[in-house]
Formats: C-alpha cells, structure tokens, sequence
C-alpha cells in the first residue's frame, strides 16, 4: 500500500478522498492551515503537517509519499472579489505549490505523481460551444487567475514527477460546494432557475472526482490538463427540474434574473450564471468510467431514497475512531450509549425500546428538551445492516421528517463513521426562511459535541503513527 500527501485534505474534496484511501489501506498525510482544529478530531486517520513545520519535516514525509495532491485554495465566491481579495485567491493558490516546491528540494526523493488541482474557470465565463483541454483561453479574472494557478505548478513540480493539472467543474456532493448551498434553498421551497435557464453547467459528483484522482496516481498515462467532469453537462433549467423531483414542485415560480443576483454579488455574478459546455476528452480517451454521466444520475447519489416523499435539509459528518469496526458497532447499536454522546443541555434520556436488542423495526422512546421545550420522542430503527450501516427514523417528534444514517468505514484496524441526518423543519415553506438557520446551528452543535465525546471515548490512546 502507498503513502500520499494531501494538501488541504480537510476540505470537501479532501476529505471524501482521504476518507476513500485509508479505507483502501494506504497512509495519508494532510498538510493544513488549522492543525490544531483537527489534532484530536479528525475525520479519517492520518498525519497532520502544518505549513510552518519545519521544512525537514516536510521534506521527510515526501520523500515516502507515492504522490501529492494539492487542493488548496480559498473559495472562489465566498467573498465579494475586492482587490485584496482576488490577491487573496491568487497567494492561497500560489504560495501552497511554493512551500511544496521548497520541500521537494530538501528531499532526498521526489514523488512519482503530483495531482494539482485547478478549474474549468480557466475557460472563462462563457463557452456555450463543447469545449476540450485544447481549446483557447480567454484573459478575464477567472481565466487568469486559473493561468496563473496552473504555470504556478508548471514552474514549481519537479521535472521527473508527473504533473497533472485537473481543471475541476462544478463539485456535488451533500456536504459541500454547490449543493451545500442549493439544499436550504430548495427544502424551503426558494429553488428557482437562474435567468433563463439556458445556460450550460458542467459538474462532477464527489465520488467520480475522487475516482479520477485515483486513476491519475495509478494511470501513468495520464498527464497535463484534465477536465474533471461529467460527460454530459446540463443546462440550468434541467438542473432547477431534477431538484424539483427531490424537493417537490413547490419552489419559485420564475427566474431569478441576473441583475438581482447582481445587487449582492457584484462581479461574481458573471459565475453564477456561466454558461459552461466543458468535456472531459482526456479522462475519456483513458477509459474512465463515471458513476454519474448525468445531472439526473448524479443528484440521485446525492439526495439517496429515505423514507419520506420529498428531502429536507441534510448534515453530513467524519469522525475517526482508533479502535476497529467489530468494537465500535456493539456501542453505537446500544440505545443508552446515546445518553453518553448527546449534549447535556439536550436532558436526553432513553425510556424504553420495544425489543430486548435493536433489530430491524425497533421502536426507541427517548425524552428531551428543546431550548428547554419539553418533547417525547419515537424512533424507528431501520436499514439494520450489522456492523456495516442502521439509520434511526423519527416515528413521532418535534421534526417533520428526521432520518438518521450511521456508517462504518473499516480503515485497517481503524473505523471511520459518517453521520448523515436528513432533516426538515414542520410548517413548511414558512418554518424554513423564519427559523432554518437557527435549527441548522443547534444540529451542528449537536453533532460537534458528539464528536468530542466520541474522541474521548475512543481515541484518547493515540496510534503511535500519529
């Protein structure tokens, strides 16, 4: 098995690949701005760098990385494009390349691959016709700001390693990106087509992007700009229908017209409504198989069937636990083992389950309070998969839907467990835009607080590797 480095490999993407390696038995390292934030809590097993480690440090862990990936760089539309902040986007796509560079130097060898990521920004804003790696590039922000990106690499990535440079589209996944921000629109009934729908979008469900990365450090053939996409773009319009079969018909009845978005966003705009037609020529002619050719396969993996007739808001979690699955199931299938990970202020007790072990179809009834409402809750156990996967559905509760997946990932003697909760609001559309965003913080401090006391219980004896 390999060892790889991942730069920014607590993001989006980076997690969903570090989670996939190390569940496939290879050693990862993860170089981050904020090792402090995951020393203890950390979403797969790992070793963590910070950029200012000393540079013998970092020289060592190339020099037994099979490869680098490097992901970095600062979100493209979270904040308006000032001046300062498009020198920000360029320095934190920049200077991550630089600092690997120098490492390289010190290192007595050098990786075999370096995965390099960039975007099909590269080819502005506007290219309604197919467009493949060999097409022209334009020379507004985007675009240069991409150019710079990639001959950054092209300049830094020692000669004998293998540069490939993936211009990523549009990522789907639920717990980042695009779809991060689609979802609340949408399960408040406030999806609508942007302009007139016309315009082409190029996307790539996580787990094909992950699948691609994986075939660039295996695939010596490949090299250069990739286009990491699916093969068939969508056009707005059809991307605002297949939501619709997820969230129901009930959304914005018009456009949202691009001078409205204007008002807010400014010069990002001109993103948010590109017209896109990318193809991925190269990832093609390799034989690269995807999972989700097309907007309505890839929303599918996203918004999986549970047992309710339309989605909600979701909320997706890592934790790592340093102990193996067959150890970990038999605490999480017990119902007062709950009472051990569930905030305090949540008075959380469990009073009865309608069997004597949790099976498929038990029914578990808990108390708690609310912001200090009192509230009975039922839920049903279902997709009972022992030692794989269960999912706990609310019967009868404060929720209009509440569907709560547990998995176990083996990592070697290691588990990795998501929590993945799909969860709505009752009288919607209203409840949604009114109160949302409160309930989504007290869900998310829910589950911060169950991951530390996980880690507690887990991993307070560290493996030696780390």
């Amino acid at each position: 098995m390999a060892h790889y480095l991942i730069a920014g490999g607590f993001g989006f993407i980076g997690t969903r690949l570090g989670i996939f390696l190390t569940s496939q038995g290879h050693q990862v390292s993860v170089i981050t701005r904020t090792p402090s934030k995951y020393a203890k809590v950390r979403p797969y097993p790992c070793e963590i760098l910070a950029w200012n480690d000393p540079l013998e440090k970092l020289a060592a862990t190339i020099e037994q990385s099979e490869a680098i990936i490097n992901l970095c760089g600062d979100g493209i539309v979270d904040k308006d494009w000032s001046y300062s902040q498009k020198e920000n986007l360029l320095s934190s796509r920049i200077q991550p390349i630089q600092a690997l560079r120098k490492a390289c130097v010190h290192a007595q060898k050098q990786p075999k691959c370096w995965i390099q990521a960039s975007a099909i920004g590269i080819y502005g804003t506007s290219c309604p016709q197919p467009t493949t790696e060999e097409a022209p590039l334009p020379n507004d922000f985007l675009s240069t700001l991409c150019q710079q990106w990639e001959q950054a690499a092209k300049e830094n990535v020692p000669p004998q390693t293998r540069l490939i440079l993936l211009r990523i589209g549009i990522v789907l996944g639920e717990e980042g990106g695009f779809l991060a921000k689609m979802t609340p629109l949408y399960a408040s009934s406030l999806g609508a087509r942007l302009g007139s729908g016309k315009q082409k979008l190029s996307f790539i469900h996580i787990d094909d992007l992950v699948a691609l990365i994986c075939t660039g450090l295996q695939n010596e053939q490949l090299h250069g700009f990739v286009n990491a996409c699916a093969p068939h773009p969508c056009t707005g319009l059809e991307f605002h229908q297949a939501m619709q079969k997820f969230f129901g018909r009930l959304q914005a009845p018009i456009g949202v017209p691009k001078t409205a978005i204007s008002l807010v966003m400014g010069e990002r705009t001109d993103l948010i409504f590109a017209d896109q037609n990318i193809l991925p020529q190269k990832a093609e002619q390799t034989g690269f198989t995807w999972s989700a050719p097309t907007i309505e396969a890839a929303l599918a993996k996203v918004y999986t069937p549970i047992p309710y007739p339309t989605y909600g808001l979701i909320l997706r979690d890592h934790t790592f636990l340093n102990a193996p699955v067959e150890e970990v199931w038999p605490f999480f299938s017990d119902a007062k083992n709950l009472e051990k990970i569930t905030p305090p202020w949540l008075k959380f007790n469990v009073l009865k389950q309608s069997t004597p072990n949790i099976t498929e179809n038990t029914l578990i009834h808990y108390k708690l309070q609310l912001r200090g409402i009192p509230f009975r809750w039922i839920t049903r156990i279902t997709d009972w998969q022992p030692g794989e996967c269960f999912a706990d559905t609310q019967a009868k509760g404060p929720y209009a839907l509440w569907y709560h997946q547990h998995f176990f990932i083996p990592a070697g003697q290691q588990t990795i467990m998501v929590d993945r909760v799909v969860y709505r609001l009752p009288f919607q559309p209203l409840s949604g835009p009114l109160i949302g965003w409160y309930v989504k913080g007290d869900v998310e401090k829910i589950f911060t607080y169950r991951k530390q006391q996980i880690h507690r219980i887990y991993n307070t004896k560290e493996n030696s590797r780390f």
